[in-house]
Formats: structure tokens, sequence, C-alpha cells
């Protein structure tokens, strides 16, 4: 089945690139939310690059993460600043944060993968762009500037320390109500949820030809299965665009046919 089985979560969910995906038939015990175009993709994260300001909140950051590199909304939230590796622009995801218990546990499926004595797929290390890396170094400089300003510390090094909260980050609700407020805000259709973010980064990434094995990997999958039973109707009309493409291309003789 699609992401929010294989996370355990009833989520509507979709995506995409200025393609429309109406014409595809979906899984009927499947009733996905998405963004329907590029352009709305790239409104959203307009929007948090222009008004992203930790001294207001933490929470604009961490949607703009998960839009920006596709985590789960509780791998994302459990983040310690040790996991971000500016220098090779890669964060390690080895945690979720529980927000019932406000607390940090281990990551997805933990507990069976330890039974296989296997790897678990989860524990990765995603890769994020110069846009993420100039995201966080703000972040983290805004965050050091209000901790010191009011005289709390941030013990647990969390990358969305929320600081003079109630508790260490926000809730995972708390994000989910922000990704819909922005939706909103910017009269894009339909509402999705913080784990529509996921969703929609993974359908940017199979658009832009990010091979399904590669992101797999990136999302903490064991194999592609998950992926190609989300996005096969992606899959199928990026196959019709290359194949269109392809009888434009010139190839060394620059397209002229030889008499």
């Amino acid at each position: 089945m699609e992401f929010a089985k294989a996370d355990k979560l009833m989520i509507d969910d979709r995506f995409v690139m200025n393609v429309r995906l109406n014409s595809k038939k979906l899984p009927k015990d499947i009733d996905l939310k998405y963004l329907k175009s590029r352009a709305d993709y790239d409104r959203v994260i307009d929007y948090l690059m222009l008004f992203m300001d930790y001294r207001k909140s933490v929470v604009d950051f961490v949607v703009f993460i998960l839009f920006k590199c596709g985590f789960r909304p509780a791998e994302a939230l459990s983040l310690n600043w040790k996991d971000v590796d500016f220098e090779h622009q890669e964060i390690y995801s080895h945690s979720r944060w529980d927000s019932v218990h406000h607390r940090v546990v281990a990551p997805k499926n933990d507990h069976y993968y330890k039974k296989l004595n296997q790897q678990n797929p989860s524990v990765r290390y995603v890769p994020f762009d110069l846009e993420v890396k100039q995201t966080l170094l703000k972040l983290k400089k805004q965050q050091e500037a209000v901790c010191k300003l009011l005289g709390v510390k941030n013990s647990n090094d969390f990358v969305f320390y929320q600081a003079g909260a109630k508790w260490n980050v926000p809730d995972e609700s708390t994000v989910n109500k922000k990704v819909k407020k922005i939706i909103k805000e910017l009269d894009i259709e339909p509402i999705i949820t913080a784990y529509g973010a996921r969703h929609t980064y993974g359908s940017v990434k199979v658009q832009e030809g990010v091979p399904l094995e590669v992101l797999a990997r990136w999302f903490g999958h064991k194999d592609t299965s998950m992926l190609r039973s989300i996005y096969i109707h992606l899959l199928d009309e990026t196959k019709n665009e290359w194949f269109e493409k392809e009888k434009t291309y010139g190839g060394q003789s620059g397209g002229q046919i030889e008499k």
C-alpha cells in the first residue's frame, strides 16, 4: 500500500510537478491528497522562506524541512544539531519524537529489525541542498540568540527546540495545523497534512528523475515496492514524457537526416 499504510498512518496525500493525475485510477482503498503542480510546491517553499523567523515560531522551519527533505514528521521533530552535517550536507535520521508522551523514541519498526538482526532502513542519511543548508544555519543562529536572551538552554540539542515553551519541540498536531494554515492562505487545493509534505517531496523527486532505488533509501524504505505502488501513475506519466522528448532530440548529427 502507500506511505500512509507503510507508516501505519491513515493519511490522504498526493503530489506533483504541473502534471494532472486525475486521469489515472488510484487503488480503491486509497484517497490521496497532493499538491497538484510544481508551481504550488514552489509557492509553499517561497512562503516559508519569506516568513520563517525563529523569534516568532520554530514550526515554519519544521514544515520547511518536511517539504524539502521528505522526513516523516516524527523523525524531523526528533533531530539534534549533531545529526546535521553542514559540510557534507547530510542529516542523520535515527529516532522519532513521541508527541503523546513528549519524548524521543526508537526509529520506526526498530524492534522488528532488531529481532531479524538487520539494519533498520529508517536509520539513514538524507541529503539536503544549499537552500536547506542556509535555512538551518539561520535557524541555529537565531535559536542560540533567543536562548541566550531568555536565559534558557537547549539541553538536548534539538534542531527544532522551542525556547520558553512547555515542551522541547512542537507536537505533530501543531505542525499539521500549520501546514493546513499555509495551504489555505495560499489558496491551494486540496488541503494536505504534514505527512502530505513527505508525499509531495517524493513526487517532486520522482518527477526530477531521482531513481526509485535512491529515493527509497532517502525515505527509509527497505525496497522500492512501496514507492512504486504510490507513484505508479506518476511514473507512467513520466515515461510518456520521456518517450515524446526522445523524438525531439537531435543526437550527434543535430537532428539532420542524410539524403
